[in-house]
């Protein structure tokens, strides 16, 4: 059974700081990360908002929705190593495994509606295309049996099933790692 929240917040600032430390980094996807940690924690700042997990995943899941309809169709410029999509995508998968049980299962449908029409775009794009399995693989412990009769859900399923058999040792590796991970945790009952 999923525990109500996954990983302490301690380990979860240990990570953001990690994070954070890479404003000035000669790598475009470590930069573009911290850039958008160090605008969502001054927005959240802003609004007096407490640094939580729910708070992070909140504001992410809004930075992402925001920008997946910004753009129309996802382009190899929105896709590229420094691009606002990949470094939310990785900051979701950051974030994830500490939001409490309960918020990841009223959050499902939004969830899935937008995220599981990304795997098809990031197929090319190995980098955000793992920290998408990412996410996936910390939601799915969190849910109950009944969720899983939702037609995206299976469908993020089959993506991650199919995504094991991929060529790239490393997302083939990370499909694999995220299939084990939730076929050995079961569905809480109903």
């Amino acid at each position: 059974m999923a525990s109500s929240s996954s990983l302490p917040s301690h380990e979860l600032e240990t990570q953001l700081d990690k994070i954070r430390c890479n404003m000035d980094s000669g790598v475009a996807s470590q930069k573009a990360q911290a850039v958008l940690l160090n605008a969502l924690e001054s927005t959240l700042a802003q609004q007096a908002t407490a640094r939580t997990p729910v708070a992070y995943f909140a504001a992410l899941f809004t930075t992402l929705d925001g920008a997946i309809k910004r753009e129309a169709t996802l382009s190899e410029a929105s896709l590229s190593e420094g691009a606002i999509l990949p470094a939310t995508l990785y900051l979701l998968a950051v974030v994830i495994p500490s939001v409490p049980t309960t918020v990841l299962r009223s959050q499902l449908n939004p969830l899935l509606d937008t995220l599981v029409p990304l795997f098809p775009a990031l197929v090319p794009h190995p980098a955000p295309l793992s920290h998408l399995i990412t996410i996936f693989a910390s939601v799915f412990p969190h849910l109950e049996a009944a969720q899983f009769s939702t037609p995206r859900l299976r469908q993020s399923f089959v993506s991650i099933l199919e995504l094991a058999l991929d060529s790239r040792q490393k997302v083939r590796r990370k499909a694999q790692d995220a299939l084990k991970e939730i076929l050995g945790t079961p569905p809480t009952p109903m």
